[in-house]
């Protein structure tokens, strides 16, 4: 009966062991990526967050987008499984590519529906967006400092002299700060990369505003050694890449550039380059008699000039027909051009820039499509 017994046991002991070893836990990978593009910021490389993408397609996880507007909101949360251990590596490297380039799109059409950012109350909306406490994990791409008007780059001055101490202080007493005790890693990208020459910042103002966000990360509830500043390529001057087509013999190359404000509107006000117009979902131009002063300005213009064509948003047609209209109607303009006798070597590029350009308007609103708004993309 006692060697029964220990038998009893022993069996009962293996058993234990073999379901242990049968049911390996998964560490799932959380993420949260902030995003959103606006008139204040130049276009991210969202591209960058392709590594930590892949990370919770291959863990699983629970992967976020947060649209850091001036009323922060969640656009889009989703549970991904993790990859299967029987996956090929050629089947997982497919996987991971078509998923990550489909989040990478969604970023790109994340755009904030006004000028002000706040970054407090977005990696507040990221943090509170993991239903898990462990293996948090936040992307934030910021290119400025902006907390709902509380604290406005526009209005610092000289960021060199910010009291750092201070104004977090006061930042925690009025605003309040996120909680992000429940919050692995973050990762920041852009920073002090801002759209306006007025705000151009120098390497002492950029490293003050390390300091100052550091300090409000610790503040907030982070560990310093879990605060990464990724300073590698932070804006991309090809932030969005449409996909390639040649049908119609274009530039395959075509990006959407992150054009200076201050430049495009200091041009824009000393020579008459707007009020072409087009035909509705046609490279025909309504207005060729505009060609005229453009004509003038590219051939007294002091080097040569890169032609972008843009589109409205329909929501009915697809990126890849807006992305040729996009190039049909510069090549238009191109060819209008050259008729009316400019050099072709003043033409260094002709492009397509569709609706995802720092420039478009959102002709889309709670009564649907606003045509008088959508002309003026």
């Amino acid at each position: 009966m006692k060697n029964l017994k220990q038998l009893t046991i022993t069996l009962w002991t293996f058993s234990l062991i073999l379901c242990g070893c049968s049911s390996k836990k998964v560490d799932h990978y959380n993420l949260s990526v902030i995003a959103g593009n606006n008139s204040c910021s130049l276009l991210h490389d969202y591209t960058l967050a392709k590594p930590y993408l892949n990370k919770t397609y291959t863990q699983g996880g629970q992967l976020s987008i947060i649209n850091s507007d001036g009323e922060p909101y969640v656009v889009k949360t989703d549970q991904v499984e993790a990859l299967k251990s029987h996956t090929t590596s050629t089947q997982k490297k497919a996987y991971l590519e078509k998923y990550s380039s489909d989040m990478i799109e969604d970023l790109n059409n994340v755009k904030a529906k006004s000028p002000e950012v706040d970054l407090i109350q977005s990696l507040n909306c990221a943090s509170k967006s993991f239903t898990t406490k462990s293996n948090n994990n936040i992307v934030c791409f910021v290119s400025g400092l902006s907390t709902k008007g509380l604290l406005n780059m526009t209005t610092l001055g000289s960021l060199s002299n910010l009291d750092i101490n201070k104004t977090v202080s006061n930042l925690k007493e009025v605003h309040g700060l996120p909680n992000l005790q429940n919050i692995n890693n973050i990762y920041l990208y852009s920073v002090g990369q801002v759209a306006s020459s007025y705000q151009n910042l120098s390497t002492t103002s950029i490293h003050k505003e390390k300091e100052f966000l550091t300090k409000l990360l610790i503040e907030s509830g982070m560990n310093k050694d879990k605060i990464h500043f990724v300073d590698s390529n932070p804006i991309s001057n090809k932030a969005y890449k449409g996909p390639n087509v040649s049908k119609v013999g274009q530039d395959t190359d075509y990006n959407a550039v992150s054009m200076v404000s201050n430049s495009y509107n200091d041009i824009k006000s000393k020579y008459c380059l707007t009020g072409l117009e087009f035909d509705k979902n046609s490279s025909k131009l309504l207005n060729p008699e505009k060609l005229n002063s453009v004509a003038s300005f590219v051939s007294n213009y002091g080097g040569a000039v890169d032609i972008y064509g843009t589109t409205a948003f329909d929501k009915t047609t697809s990126d890849e027909r807006l992305q040729k209209l996009g190039y049909e109607r510069a090549l238009t303009v191109k060819n209008g051009l050259l008729e009316k006798g400019v050099d072709p070597t003043k033409i260094n590029k002709v492009s397509s820039l569709s609706y995802k350009n720092l420039y478009h308007k959102n002709e889309w609103n709670e009564q649907g499509f606003n045509e008088e708004v959508a002309k003026l993309n």
